[in-house]
């Protein structure tokens, strides 16, 4: 039980915990000692769902990803090679642990996973569009434009300026058997000049409120997008700035201090 807490505590906590921090959160709500609270996390690190960490030079314990982790219902992130048995309906996703964003770690990656599948899955976008083709921008490890593909797009052009990314992304693709599928280019966004019925982004706000003309140029009616990256309080203006672009916000999810947000384009401005 104590060890089922101390997950709960951490996967809830907004900061980085240190385990100095956990030890005296664990203690305070939970009425247990100290040696109860380093054994479990012990425990936990063995088993594999916590690690540490080295986070602006110190450590912190989180949950580890490490291992299969699975992020919504059909979705299942795990790191290459290792051994999963998948449930029927599941789409997994093997990643190289690299230095590139997006491994699943982030909340934000993980708000715009499930914002990917509630547009081809709970919306059916991908039985309605079977040649559908998605952009993921700002593509890093390639993980959003990999999930896409997994749940029903025909294919996805992934975009980003890193040439570490655009190598982790490339590995990535060839290690879920979708280098045929997934194109990835080092180009500008405003070098792209075709139509697509899904965008991805998990990217600063700043920058997504930056590329709305982009948004609109490069989606036809009835297209969806999923961004995240965006805190919580930054919401509002953000889904201001698009509705006067045209795209109503049809899902709004939260984890931690972070949204994920779900547009879709109604009519054409």
């Amino acid at each position: 039980m104590i060890k089922e807490k101390i997950l709960d505590l951490i996967a809830g906590s907004v900061e980085t915990v240190t385990p100095s921090d956990l030890e005296k959160r664990a203690m305070s709500l939970f009425s247990v000692k100290r040696k109860e609270v380093k054994d479990a996390v012990k425990s936990l690190i063995s088993e594999g769902h916590l690690n540490y960490a080295c986070t602006q030079g110190r450590t912190v314990v989180g949950i580890s990803f490490n291992r299969p982790v699975r992020v919504s219902e059909h979705i299942v992130l795990k790191p290459a090679g290792m051994p999963f048995a998948p449930e029927p309906g599941d789409a997994v996703i093997e990643l190289i642990h690299g230095a590139s964003f997006g491994t699943g770690e982030h909340p934000t990656t993980r708000l715009a996973i499930r914002g990917i599948a509630y547009i081809l899955k709970e919306s059916r976008l991908s039985e309605r569009k079977p040649g559908l083709c998605m952009l993921d921008i700002g593509t890093g490890s390639g993980i959003l434009a990999i999930t896409a593909i997994k749940l029903g797009a025909e294919s996805a052009v992934g975009l980003d300026t890193d040439p570490c990314a655009l190598c982790e992304a490339r590995a990535n693709a060839v290690i879920n058997g979708l280098e045929d599928k997934f194109h990835i280019c080092g180009c500008d966004l405003g070098d792209i000049d075709k139509s697509f019925d899904l965008i991805a982004a998990n990217l600063r706000y700043p920058t997504l409120k930056s590329i709305v003309p982009h948004i609109v140029r490069l989606t036809l009616h009835e297209a969806w997008a999923a961004f995240s990256g965006i805190k919580s309080e930054e919401v509002s203006d953000l889904t201001d700035a698009y509705a006067k672009a045209g795209f109503d916000c049809v899902r709004n999810e939260h984890e931690k201090n972070w949204a994920g947000l779900v547009f879709f384009k109604s009519k054409n401005f």
